[in-house]
């Protein structure tokens, strides 16, 4: 066929082709574009949010959550033991120039 959108039906006539089953939706472009880039946000962020390693995944939040947490206790504790302010009188006490 040369194109077009019909299809020989059972008496061999020609008829508009059954593809479609209603008219389109009339929406100005703007208002579509809007939408369907909304939706593509929603659909990405879902997606992204159930990937094993992402950072939106509610089940990895808490992960996060408590690494941050054991990380502030050991620099604090780091701190307590080894306080960063007496680095430059050491050095110069113990490192010849």
């Amino acid at each position: 066929m040369s194109g077009s959108d019909s299809h020989p039906d059972a008496q061999g006539q020609t008829s508009p082709s059954a593809t479609r089953t209603g008219p389109r939706p009339t929406t100005d472009g703007h208002t579509a574009g809007h939408t369907m880039s909304t939706l593509l946000s929603e659909l990405t962020e879902a997606v992204a949010s159930n990937l094993p390693a992402s950072q939106q995944n509610p089940k990895n939040r808490k992960h996060i959550t408590a690494m941050e947490k054991v990380m502030r206790a050991y620099f604090k504790r780091l701190e307590t033991a080894f306080p960063q302010r007496k680095v430059g009188v050491l050095y110069n006490r113990h490192v010849e120039d």
